[in-house]
């Protein structure tokens, strides 16, 4: 880190960038490159062999999966049901107070928690309430995703209601 003070401004200036999206996205597309290259180098048998080695493995990984779940029981976890009922409520609350737009919906085993609006700002004039609710829908949810769709932004906060137990 480096401080430095400029002449006249009685105050530490200071910049700090680093990269680590852009520099990850550009090696994510040099081994996009890499691949397209090799596979158009491939023969016809070639590709077809390790098409069919992909879905060879794609069909163990779900058959585990599906095994997985077949010796699981999803028992309803009523904690977490009524701790995402309380959040939600709050939820609604804190948009209604930040102007936001906000989906709240269960599909039985997951609840989500979706805002969205053109800016969120969380400076010092949000209200302190507005602040806290947020940082326990961060907290307690099981995912947030946070992502640009067309000219909003969009935060979803997804919790698992259900807990899988081993069968006996």
């Amino acid at each position: 880190m480096v401080y430095w003070q400029e002449e006249g401004t009685g105050g530490i200036t200071m910049r700090i960038e680093k990269k680590y999206h852009t520099q990850a996205a550009k090696e994510w597309d040099e081994l996009v490159r890499e691949e397209e290259k090799r596979r158009a180098g491939l023969s016809e048998e070639e590709r077809l062999n390790e098409q069919e080695h992909l879905h060879r493995e794609a069909d163990t990984i779900i058959r585990k999966a599906e095994k997985m779940d077949r010796d699981s029981l999803h028992i309803i976890n009523n904690e977490r049901i009524k701790c995402f009922s309380e959040l939600s409520t709050e939820a609604i609350r804190m948009a209604e107070i930040l102007t936001l737009d906000i989906i709240v919906r269960t599909d039985g085993t997951l609840g989500r928690i979706r805002l969205s609006t053109d800016c969120f700002l969380i400076n010092e004039m949000c209200p302190p309430a507005a602040r806290k609710i947020l940082s326990n829908l961060i907290k307690n949810a099981d995912d947030v995703w946070m992502r640009p769709e067309g000219e909003l932004l969009v935060i979803e906060f997804v919790f698992d209601l259900l807990i899988k137990v081993p069968k006996e």
